[in-house]
């Protein structure tokens, strides 16, 4: 009996594989992170900067998925992406994840400064080389994996100015510590699914959810402080400084339910929180930016 045929790989197969929700939180990441460095530069530079953003992280989000094909089989959240299901064949992956992830790093080192091409170099390091196989080992990985997702907006800021400094650094804070509670919830939603397909989250095991209910404190705090930091050391102004720390209360608040109830459904509104407080963080910016007076 002939074995039946694999559907053909479509384009839209082939955008599930950067994971284009994160890639596209990633690229507004790093635009903000270029508008808060307030350095003008042409419309083709900026242009070359977003690309090459969105190049790595498809780059890297192709290759962890690449890497994840067995345990990601095992998981019903996962078992239909394109690699696990069969619409796209694993060497496809590879060489498209080599080829977008080396093209970014080339163009950030060669068009924008080697500093941020770096930084590029080093979100493919430490996500797929790092993160991706530790999931298999230890929960470590979870803030392991944070430090890439806060590259982004410190890319955007070198990236304008070619240099570190208090500033990118007070960006990349805020972005590490809000990746824990939206991880943490994402975890906890998904925990039985993670613990038969071997990855060491934190939640996995955890019965009682005693330890997932106090990292969601420590990281729910932690990233209330790092958010009104920008306005501490002058990056912002009091409409972010305001409309942060109203969003945070709020934020707060959702995460309250989910220690107080820790099933799925207050997981699941905490995820969805998280994906809306990061972004209104980023257009507090913006308004703060072109309304000087309320500053």
């Amino acid at each position: 009996m002939s074995s039946p045929k694999r559907a053909p790989t479509t384009w839209r197969d082939i955008l599930e594989l950067s994971k284009p929700r994160i890639t596209g939180l990633v690229v507004i990441s790093t635009w903000m992170g270029y508008l808060l460095a307030g350095k003008g530069h042409g419309e083709g530079f900026v242009a070359i900067l977003l690309v090459a953003t969105f190049l790595v992280s498809a780059g890297a989000n192709t290759l962890n998925q690449f890497l994840e094909i067995d345990t990601d089989k095992l998981m019903p959240r996962t078992k239909n992406r394109p690699l696990p299901s069969g619409r796209v064949s694993p060497g496809l992956a590879l060489v498209l994840g080599t080829i977008s992830g080396t093209a970014g790093v080339t163009l950030l080192y060669v068009y924008i400064n080697p500093v941020a091409g770096l930084l590029g170099l080093s979100v493919l390091i430490t996500y797929v080389l790092m993160y991706t196989p530790l999931k298999r080992f230890t929960s470590v990985n979870t803030p392991v994996g944070a430090v890439p997702g806060s590259i982004p907006a410190l890319l955007g800021w070198v990236g304008a100015t070619g240099q570190f400094g208090l500033e990118p650094g007070v960006l990349f804070l805020m972005m590490f510590v809000w990746q824990h509670p939206h991880t943490l919830a994402i975890a906890w939603m998904y925990r039985n699914d993670y613990k038969k397909a071997g990855l060491k989250m934190i939640t996995v095991d955890d019965t009682n959810a005693s330890r997932t209910r106090r990292q969601l404190v420590l990281y729910t705090v932690l990233l209330i402080v790092a958010s009104l930091v920008p306005t501490l050391v002058g990056i912002t102004g009091q409409v972010y400084f305001y409309g942060a720390l109203l969003s945070g209360l709020a934020f707060a608040w959702v995460v309250w339910g989910m220690i107080r109830t820790p099933d799925h459904l207050w997981a699941k509104r905490v995820m969805k929180a998280s994906v809306f407080h990061l972004p209104l963080l980023f257009l507090l910016m913006f308004l703060d930016r072109v309304w000087p007076a309320g500053s």
